[in-house]
């Protein structure tokens, strides 16, 4: 049997612990949301929010790894929590298990904004 991609609701991916963010940044690079894992279904798209305020939506076009990174806005940086809602578009349900699943990450981490 394979496994079988398809559409159905957006399902979100919430980290249940908030990150404390210290707002003494001044003068210092914007925030960024980076997203690093694995995309089992070609044209996923992905949406993400921090406490309630999209960050914007991506398609991963290819299935296999990706890198993803988002802005974060200072008013967002600088709140005493920060939960971050990951939104997929389609879900798959692999073989021989119920669970509906989407992507699969390494890591999600804030980063100074600036890559080099």
């Amino acid at each position: 049997m394979e496994t079988e991609a398809r559409s159905s609701p957006p399902r979100f991916a919430e980290m249940r612990s908030a990150a404390n963010v210290d707002d003494g940044r001044a003068g210092r690079r914007p925030l960024l949301l980076a997203l690093h894992g694995y995309n089992p279904i070609a044209g996923m798209r992905v949406t993400v929010r921090v406490n309630g305020i999209e960050l914007g939506s991506e398609t991963i076009a290819a299935t296999g790894w990706f890198d993803l990174g988002f802005g974060i806005p200072k008013a967002v940086g600088g709140a005493p929590e920060m939960r971050v809602e990951i939104e997929v578009g389609r879900t798959f349900t692999p073989d021989a298990s119920p669970r509906e699943l989407g992507l699969s990450f390494g890591v999600i981490e804030l980063e100074s904004g600036i890559r080099l």
